[in-house]
Parts: structure tokens; sequence; C-alpha cells
């Protein structure tokens, strides 16, 4: 009967992978980091606040990868490929100061002011900077790595 249950939880992962995390986190990405560089080019040109869809990207995002994390058997395919953990905390956290910066612009193009649109442009931008100035600290002193912290 355990066999029968790895055999199951085996081919549970390998279908989770294949048709979910491969999906999200291989293949999205690229087309998914564009999406709050459109929206702030939209709030940008049009000169007003419009409706953002970073935050739901991300939350998704962040379910599917919480539910690979959270599970025992989906978390193997962190041990297959150990290239996969790094990259979906960058791409995790870069999203979220995109999407932060995105929300302060939108915040900031509520009011039609020009002296506020170049206020917030520039805290856009300042966030930007400073939310990847931080990320690189963080991961420079704990780099990200999946599995016992003695494995170098």
């Amino acid at each position: 009967m355990k066999k029968l249950w790895n055999a199951l939880s085996i081919l549970a992962a390998v279908v989770w992978f294949l048709a979910v995390v491969l999906w999200i986190v291989l293949v999205l990405p690229p087309a998914v980091i564009l999406v709050p560089y459109s929206d702030i080019a939209e709030i940008l040109t049009t000169g007003y606040a419009t409706m953002t869809g970073g935050a739901e990207v991300l939350l998704v995002i962040s379910l599917v990868i919480s539910l690979t994390m959270l599970i025992p058997p989906f978390r193997r395919c962190f041990r297959f490929f150990p290239w996969l953990y790094p990259y979906v905390k960058i791409f995790t956290v870069d999203m979220l100061i995109l999407v932060i910066a995105e929300e302060l612009l939108n915040y900031g193009f509520e009011i039609q002011n020009d002296e506020r649109h170049r206020m917030f442009i520039l805290l856009m931008i300042g966030e930007i900077v400073a939310g990847r100035l931080i990320m690189c600290w963080y991961f420079h002193k704990k780099p990200a790595r999946f599995g016992r912290r003695n494995d170098a």
C-alpha cells in the first residue's frame, strides 16, 4: 500500500509540475513581467489612473508557488531543478516591487494635478530603485537556496 501511495504522489507531483508549475513559472513570467510596465506606460500616456492587473497576477502566481512549497510531493520539483527555487523567489520579489510601483503611480494619478503627477513619478522611480537595491542586498546576505543550510 505504501508503494502505491508513493507512486500516486509521484504521479500527482509530475502532473502538477507539467500542467501548472511549468506553465506558471517558466512560460508565463516573460509575459507577466510586462503587465506592470504596460500598465505604468498606459497611466503615463493617458494621464489618468487606470485599472491595474499586476496584483491579481501576483496573487495567482504566489498561490501556485505556495501550494507547490506546502505539499511535500509537489516540493520534489525543487530538488530536481535546483535553479527553480531561486528563480521563483527572485521573480516573486521583483513582481512585488513592480506591483507596488504600479499602485503608487495609480494613486498619484487619481487627482489631476501636474505637480502631483511629477511627484508620484519620482516616488515610483525611487521605489523601484530602492526595492531592487534592497532585494540585491538581501539576496547577497541570504542567497536563495533550496534545501539544508549546510549544503553549499
